[in-house]
């Protein structure tokens, strides 16, 4: 019982904090068949986006506005736009340099903490969103070509 008593205070007043658990770098092939937008693009700058959903947890996103180069699977609009992710340390977020080159490998989310943005595309470091590399370049363009993704 007094057990008890003593760890009901930190379960009601910590936040909750959910640990990246992927391990190892995906196939390219299965990522590309998982992600419905995979493009290559330009870093231009971040934000930091922060909500509360309860009085005692605030979540955090980094938002990277980005540049696309060129869109290899999926619609994308605008040669501009919003990638949400993490801010890392353990969350699976991606630390994107402002002004480097990355293929991105990212899906359309809707579970935000609030209603201002009802459907955003994410990416973390399980996808296989890295810094842009030739080499990977051309597989992905061939492959995806092959599948009629692009």
């Amino acid at each position: 019982m007094k057990k008890s008593l003593f760890i009901i205070p930190f379960l009601l007043f910590t936040s909750s904090s959910i640990a990246c658990t992927c391990i190892g770098k995906t196939k390219m092939k299965k990522a590309i068949n998982h992600v419905e937008v995979l493009f290559t693009g330009k870093i231009i700058s971040r934000e930091i986006y922060t909500d509360s959903i309860f009085p005692y947890m605030i979540l955090r996103k980094a938002v990277y506005n980005v540049l696309v180069t060129e869109r290899l699977k999926g619609e994308i609009k605008t040669d501009t736009i919003k990638i949400y992710t993490g801010l890392g340390n353990g969350d699976c977020g991606v630390a994107f340099e402002i002004g480097k080159n990355y293929i991105i490998y990212s899906n359309y989310e809707n579970e935000l903490f609030d209603k201002k943005v009802p459907t955003f595309l994410s990416t973390n470091i399980c996808s296989r969103t890295s810094k842009f590399e030739d080499n990977e370049f051309k597989k992905i363009k061939r492959y995806a070509g092959r599948k009629g993704y692009c």
